[in-house]
């Protein structure tokens, strides 16, 4: 019996180790889906986090954007947008599962002069957070000034008490 104790609990932490993983998901998006995704948020502060797998610091960031959502819960939408190539999305996808981010990922298969010009960035890392009323009210930019998410969560902290 003792025995069967010990394997439970290895099937047990191997199974929510699994079901962690079945709750990060990549969507495939176009921008338009991507801007009503945004808007679904409203009446709430959204984070939107532009990165991909071949960029060193985003992937250094990312586990920022996971801490957000976790400490904001209920009080914040996080999203994550990877810019990776579409025959990438397998790389971005085990990424966001190695971080646990089990917000809303997509990933956006745009040219990169669509969402450029729409998001108005060059660079990324590139973060857009949304007032409750669906605006944009800030953008932290690589291609203005170098920033970290500890810029973003002092930004965040005067939004949500």
């Amino acid at each position: 019996m003792r025995g069967f104790g010990i394997s439970l609990l290895v099937a047990t932490v191997g199974l929510s180790s699994l079901l962690a993983d079945d709750l990060v998901t990549l969507k495939p998006v176009k921008a338009e889906q991507l801007d009503r995704a945004i808007a679904a948020y409203q009446g709430k502060v959204v984070i939107v986090d532009f990165w991909a797998t071949y960029c060193s610091p985003c992937k250094k960031e990312f586990p920022n954007l996971v801490a957000i959502h976790q400490q904001y819960a209920g009080r914040l939408a996080a999203i994550s947008v990877s810019l990776d190539d579409e025959e990438d999305s397998g790389k971005a996808l085990k990424f966001l599962q190695q971080q646990k981010a089990t917000f809303e990922n997509f990933h956006l298969l745009e040219p990169a002069e669509v969402y450029q010009k729409r998001y108005q960035f060059i660079a990324i890392p590139h973060i857009l957070i949304y007032g409750t009323d669906g605006k944009l009210i800030r953008r932290f930019s690589s291609d203005d000034q170098e920033f970290t998410y500890k810029d973003v969560r002092a930004f965040l902290e005067t939004l949500i008490k």
